[in-house]
């Protein structure tokens, strides 16, 4: 009676041992598509944001105006009220893409996601600078983003 007691005990430790590998099993897997569905999230929310700053921008025709003229790097001939507009637009920006590039570092952006936000934070960036307004952008972002943006976006 005590040796089938103790095979039995045996045969449960053997299948509360599968048990527990099977349960890691299935928790990495969760945890991979939680953090899938995290940075999908995330990203989208970042483009979001980027959208709703537009879109705010071109419901006001002079912010329009000034964010157009940035777009087609023709900023030389703005008045005193459109450059402050236009410092008012960059600042939105490179704020925007400093929090990305936060979020990128923290592992929140995958890849391909990241990708994106570079060549476009480039641009911005580019624009900004063309328009006489790097430091501005220094200014405003934290050290680690413009080292970034100084050693990843080509001139």
């Amino acid at each position: 009676m005590n040796q089938k007691l103790s095979d039995w005990a045996s045969i449960a430790e053997i299948g509360s041992g599968i048990a527990v590998v099977v349960t890691l099993v299935l928790l990495i897997l969760g945890i991979r598509e939680n953090t899938d569905m995290t940075r999908a999230s995330m990203f989208a929310s970042s483009i979001e944001s980027l959208n709703a700053t537009e879109r705010a921008i071109m419901a006001d025709p002079d912010l329009a105006r000034v964010f157009l003229a940035l777009r087609a790097k023709e900023t030389n001939n703005l008045d005193a009220d459109d450059r402050n507009r236009l410092i008012f637009i960059i600042a939105l920006q490179v704020r925007t893409f400093d929090m990305a590039y936060s979020m990128q570092r923290y592992g929140l952006y995958g890849d391909n996601e990241w990708s994106r936000f570079e060549r476009n934070l480039c641009a911005a960036y580019q624009r900004a600078a063309a328009a006489g307004y790097d430091q501005l952008v220094s200014d405003l972002t934290t050290p680690e983003f413009m080292n970034f943006v100084r050693s990843s976006c080509p001139d």
